[in-house]
């Protein structure tokens, strides 16, 4: 029963049918990944302890659904709609991800291929310690260059409002976990 969604998708049903206003908010990364479900705007609360509850099944329906990731070096945050739309049933969603890392540790560079890493327009990791040499240093290049973050028309000077204290916009990992989805089609 562990992929059996039948439970929550029949009572995202009745609330629809009801006239409710669905929405559902996230936050995931640093090893964790929490959805917060609302009817009608106000907050539902999830009792663990009940197998039925709405709050709890919604959680692991949107976590499993859209995939939402909770480990890695990044947050993110999103929100999204549950509507009906004929007989089916979708969700509108949106998410703004930040990644963080240190500058200093390159060992995410182990997971791709020398050519991928050329592709990228970087060099493989360097196998022994960096040169403390100051004329050999180079500067350390962000993960997402400041042009492909800026939207069309943006002033420079607005750039440092996409960055949280120590990440960096992803607009890639946002536009991965936006979009719209049918979750169901209801008979």
């Amino acid at each position: 029963m562990a992929n059996d969604h039948s439970l929550v998708e029949n009572q995202i049903a009745q609330l629809l049918r009801q006239g409710q206003v669905l929405t559902v908010r996230w936050d995931c990364g640093g090893d964790e990944s929490f959805v917060t479900t609302e009817v009608d705007g106000l907050e539902q609360e999830a009792d663990y302890g009940d197998k039925q509850n709405f709050a709890v099944l919604l959680d692991r329906y949107i976590t499993e659904t859209l995939n939402l990731p909770d480990v890695g070096e990044f947050s993110m945050q999103g929100t999204g709609r549950i509507f009906q739309e004929g007989q089916e049933v979708v969700l509108d969603y949106e998410s703004r991800a930040t990644t963080y890392w240190d500058d200093d540790d390159d060992s995410w560079k182990d997971e791709f291929t020398a050519e991928q890493l050329a592709d990228m327009g970087l060099s493989p990791r360097e196998s022994a310690p960096p040169s403390t040499d100051e004329s050999a240093a180079t500067e350390s290049q962000p993960l997402i260059s400041s042009e492909a973050t800026r939207p069309e028309g943006a002033d420079l000077a607005d750039e440092d409002d996409d960055d949280e204290p120590g990440g960096t916009y992803d607009p890639d990992m946002s536009e991965d976990y936006s979009g719209r989805l049918v979750l169901f089609v209801l008979p």
